[in-house]
């Protein structure tokens, strides 16, 4: 008998290109099995209301949860707590839709001076003047914690305009100064909540966001209905469910921890993912888009389901999916960048050709359905490799079919191997593209101490000398500045501005920057926090405030690949462009000696000393 999970259709309403994607907007979606992610943002802001604050900013991207998190807050102080769960979310979306303009108050069970909210959940609905104006008669209100939700442009710009008064402009300059000190908040007052440093992934998988939502929807009991369905054997949701559950076998990396990893790395990269898009991607990545009326009609062909198993979806479309449908999922463009079905590892690949019994036999999601001599359509199972693709060409376009199918099964064969920690040598960012990965995670968990951190910014050093296009000389650990007016050495050379020593070069974690206490309000302890990236400091001329560059994951790429003598500029030309700047800014600071220029050429590094009085140019080599 032929089975509805009713689960299935619930996923496919997180998914953006489904008629029915009302569970992606906290707005509109519904009660019934609903998911209320528990996140480190929503135990911050309850801390903030019992503390009695006057005005809460939540910031961030759209997706990020801002509007979840304000009835989240309603749920828990302006509901009747009797309630049914159920009819507590029904209430709580009740208030947010109809009395979250920021004009009314809410009743709260706080028992502080300040018991009630006013919250306005969408700052975009105003005009600038008048949400200023408003906001400003809130946060005059004694007796509400003002909840205000707007995006970082949004923010700046109402709060910049003259209808922003007193008070506007202390949340302004609390938002503004918590780049540069770290805070959420220092007098309990204004807390300023940056959802943009939310992170969906964590540094280890239990860590994670994404965790929760993976261990909401592969509860076994959300499944119990596909149990009695005949076509579960054939069923790619069903067995995407099988195959990302951690528990199902113990003698292989859980493909969650990869999963993970695939996240993380994306967040170190400069990506910037939502709640909104990990739960898209977390639906999509068990239904692909299919429903279970559309596995029966397909159950019994052979080959189709490879296309919907969790490790292709992330980075291949299926052909029921069009590439406009997909785009409106961001984060799935991104991942396409970083396949490891693109990158080829000897050792690895001769192990999954060549060796029998890697994957166990008659897998939906190794089968592969082609035509091979003759037209005669052949079954493929490739857990016994590329052994069956057999053909006699006779053509170009023979030669050409047997290359893509061979193609097809071997990108399948690495992502399988990825996700289940299968293959030698490379180590797992090595085969997403990032050679330096493992260095840089062990400066974010500073690792890297001594003699190991002097030959680590001996490499940094090399690499910016390097993309200044500093050729010659041998390798040291001051870094020489080209003249801003350079830039970069051309063929005749260059004027270096000056030289900076490696006692004032650091690297840090970006969070370390701060040097805060435990007890502080920081902005890592007010979201789901992941180290990103790092924080390159240099001072100049033994200044007590370092200029800085943040270095995320592809730019540290760069600098390492740059340290060994080649980089490819076009395709790090953004952060090419960045360190330029960096180094320009660093320049144009630097204090150089007004009779002596100092000039780099191919056959090395000379002094050119001006003495006016005597009308003579001596030059010495450095």
């Amino acid at each position: 008998m032929s089975t509805v999970n009713k689960l299935v259709n619930r996923l496919n309403r997180y998914l953006p290109f489904d008629p029915g994607h009302d569970q992606i907007y906290e707005e509109h979606a519904s009660s019934i099995d609903s998911f209320n992610i528990e996140t480190r943002a929503l135990e911050y802001l309850v801390k903030a209301c019992y503390e009695g604050a006057n005005a809460i900013v939540l910031t961030g991207d759209a997706g990020h949860g801002k509007t979840h998190l304000c009835r989240r807050l309603i749920e828990r102080f302006c509901v009747n707590e009797s309630l049914p769960k159920q009819h507590k979310e029904d209430e709580s979306r009740k208030l947010i839709n109809g009395k979250c303009d920021g004009y009314q108050q809410i009743e709260t069970s706080l028992l502080g001076l300040r018991n009630k909210f006013r919250i306005f959940k969408d700052f975009s609905e105003l005009s600038i003047d008048v949400a200023a104006a408003k906001l400003e008669e809130a946060l005059a209100d004694e007796t509400s914690i003002t909840i205000l939700c707007a995006n970082e442009g949004r923010l700046r710009a109402a709060l910049a305009t003259p209808s922003a008064g007193n008070r506007g402009r202390s949340i302004r300059k609390r938002f503004e100064s918590s780049f540069l000190d770290g805070l959420c908040s220092n007098d309990n007052d204004i807390h300023v909540v940056n959802l943009n440093y939310q992170s969906v992934a964590g540094e280890t998988v239990e860590d994670s966001l994404l965790k929760k939502a993976f261990k909401f929807w592969l509860d076994m009991r959300r499944w119990k209905s596909c149990e009695n369905c005949e076509s579960k054997q054939r069923c790619p949701i069903l067995h995407n469910r099988n195959l990302l559950d951690d528990r199902n076998d113990n003698n292989r990396q859980p493909p969650l921890e990869q999963v993970n990893l695939l996240f993380k790395t994306l967040e170190r990269a400069d990506t910037v993912i939502t709640i909104r898009e990990m739960l898209m991607i977390v639906a999509y990545m068990l239904t692909g888009g299919l429903n279970c009326e559309t596995v029966h009609q397909r159950s019994r062909k052979f080959g189709w389901a490879r296309s919907y198993s969790f490790y292709n979806l992330l980075f291949e479309r299926p052909e029921t999916l069009t590439k406009e449908q997909l785009s409106s999922i961001k984060t799935l463009v991104k991942l396409s960048k970083i396949d490891p079905g693109l990158h080829a590892t000897r050792s690895t690949d001769d192990l999954l050709i060549n060796e029998i019994g890697i994957f166990e036999p008659h897998q939906i999601d190794l089968e592969f359905s082609a035509k091979l001599d003759k037209g005669v359509t052949a079954n493929i199972d490739a857990a016994q490799g590329i052994d069956q693709v057999l053909m006699t060409a006779t053509s170009k376009n023979d030669r050409l079919r047997e290359a893509n199918l061979s193609r097809e099964i071997v990108r399948t064969l690495r992502r399988r191997a990825f996700f289940y920690g299968i293959g030698y040598q490379r180590t797992p960012l090595e085969k997403l593209g990032f050679r330096f990965g493992d260095l840089f995670n062990q400066i974010i968990n500073e690792e890297i101490t001594g003699i190991e951190f002097g030959r680590l910014k001996s490499r940094i050093v090399a690499g910016l000398r390097h993309i200044q296009g500093i050729r010659v000389g041998e390798a040291k650990s001051t870094l020489e500045l080209l003249d801003p007016a350079f830039g970069r050495m051309g063929a005749n050379g260059g004027i270096l501005a000056g030289t900076i020593p490696p006692q004032n070069i650091d690297l840090k974690p970006l969070e370390k920057q701060w040097n805060l206490t435990d007890a502080a309000d920081s902005l890592y302890k007010s979201v789901d926090w992941l180290s990103r990236a790092i924080v390159l400091l240099v001072r100049i001329n033994n200044t007590v405030v370092p200029k800085k560059l943040i270095v995320d994951l592809s730019m540290f790429d760069c600098l390492m690949r740059a340290s060994e003598g080649h980089v490819p500029v076009v395709f790090y030309q953004n952060d090419i462009r960045m360190i330029l700047d960096f180094l320009g800014e660093l320049a144009e600071n630097i204090g150089a000696q007004e009779d002596t220029i100092n000039v780099v050429s191919e056959s090395g590094i000379y002094a050119v000393i001006l003495d006016e009085k005597e009308s003579v140019v001596y030059v010495e080599r450095g």
